[in-house]
Protein backbone atom coordinates (compact mmCIF):
# COMPACT_ATOMS: atom_id res chain seq x y z
CA UNK A 1 0.00 0.00 0.00
CA UNK A 2 2.75 2.19 1.26
CA UNK A 3 3.79 2.19 -3.08
CA UNK A 4 0.47 2.79 -4.21
CA UNK A 5 0.39 6.11 -1.85
CA UNK A 6 3.17 7.63 -3.71
CA UNK A 7 1.57 7.02 -6.79
CA UNK A 8 -1.79 7.16 -6.46
CA UNK A 9 -2.43 5.46 -9.46
CA UNK A 10 -3.27 1.44 -10.43
CA UNK A 11 -1.89 2.64 -13.84
CA UNK A 12 1.93 2.68 -13.37
CA UNK A 13 3.51 -0.50 -14.80
CA UNK A 14 6.26 -0.05 -11.94
CA UNK A 15 7.77 -3.04 -10.70
CA UNK A 16 7.25 -2.21 -7.32
CA UNK A 17 3.87 -1.21 -7.83
CA UNK A 18 3.09 -4.48 -9.43
CA UNK A 19 5.39 -6.54 -7.06
CA UNK A 20 2.48 -5.11 -4.41
CA UNK A 21 -0.65 -5.63 -6.34
CA UNK A 22 0.52 -9.57 -6.80
CA UNK A 23 0.81 -9.95 -3.74
CA UNK A 24 -1.37 -12.64 -1.88
CA UNK A 25 -1.81 -13.95 1.51
CA UNK A 26 -1.60 -17.41 2.31
CA UNK A 27 -2.07 -18.98 5.71
CA UNK A 28 -1.56 -22.96 5.78
CA UNK A 29 -1.58 -25.22 8.52
CA UNK A 30 0.02 -28.83 7.14
CA UNK A 31 0.47 -32.04 8.89
CA UNK A 32 3.92 -32.72 9.61
CA UNK A 33 5.53 -34.91 6.94
CA UNK A 34 7.78 -35.04 3.67
CA UNK A 35 6.85 -33.38 0.34
CA UNK A 36 4.23 -30.56 -0.43
CA UNK A 37 7.09 -28.04 0.43
CA UNK A 38 5.49 -24.03 0.14
CA UNK A 39 7.76 -22.29 -1.87
CA UNK A 40 7.74 -18.06 -1.92
CA UNK A 41 6.63 -17.87 -5.93
CA UNK A 42 3.74 -20.10 -5.44
CA UNK A 43 0.72 -18.88 -6.96
CA UNK A 44 -2.91 -20.49 -6.02
CA UNK A 45 -3.08 -22.89 -8.79
CA UNK A 46 -0.48 -24.72 -6.74
CA UNK A 47 -1.69 -24.86 -3.37
CA UNK A 48 -4.14 -27.94 -3.39
CA UNK A 49 -1.53 -30.19 -5.36
CA UNK A 50 1.12 -29.30 -2.55
CA UNK A 51 -1.67 -29.81 0.19
CA UNK A 52 -2.62 -33.83 -1.90
CA UNK A 53 0.96 -34.35 -2.12
CA UNK A 54 1.53 -33.36 1.40
CA UNK A 55 -1.95 -34.80 2.71
CA UNK A 56 -2.00 -38.51 0.74
CA UNK A 57 1.32 -38.72 -1.39
CA UNK A 58 -0.51 -37.92 -4.19
CA UNK A 59 2.25 -36.55 -6.98
CA UNK A 60 1.97 -32.81 -7.05
CA UNK A 61 1.86 -32.18 -11.04
CA UNK A 62 2.38 -28.42 -10.41
CA UNK A 63 1.40 -26.03 -12.53
CA UNK A 64 4.01 -23.17 -14.15
CA UNK A 65 3.63 -20.31 -11.13
CA UNK A 66 2.53 -17.15 -13.68
CA UNK A 67 1.17 -13.76 -12.94
CA UNK A 68 -0.77 -11.46 -14.90
CA UNK A 69 -1.09 -7.63 -15.05
CA UNK A 70 -3.62 -5.04 -16.11
CA UNK A 71 -4.31 -1.75 -15.55
CA UNK A 72 -8.08 -0.11 -15.13
CA UNK A 73 -7.63 2.12 -18.40
CA UNK A 74 -6.48 -1.23 -20.37
CA UNK A 75 -8.25 -3.88 -18.45
CA UNK A 76 -8.61 -6.59 -21.13
CA UNK A 77 -4.78 -6.33 -21.85
CA UNK A 78 -2.58 -8.22 -19.77
CA UNK A 79 0.92 -8.34 -18.99
CA UNK A 80 2.63 -11.05 -17.96
CA UNK A 81 4.40 -10.62 -14.58
CA UNK A 82 7.34 -13.53 -14.72
CA UNK A 83 10.59 -11.68 -13.60
CA UNK A 84 8.98 -8.03 -12.95
CA UNK A 85 7.81 -9.35 -9.68
CA UNK A 86 9.87 -9.99 -6.37
CA UNK A 87 8.79 -12.97 -4.37
CA UNK A 88 10.14 -10.84 -1.03
CA UNK A 89 11.26 -12.89 1.86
Amino acid sequence: IANWRRTKSFETTEPDIITERMSIFLALLMPPGEGGEIYPTITPINVFPLIFERCFGVPAGLKPDHGYFSTYESWARFFETDGITDPGP
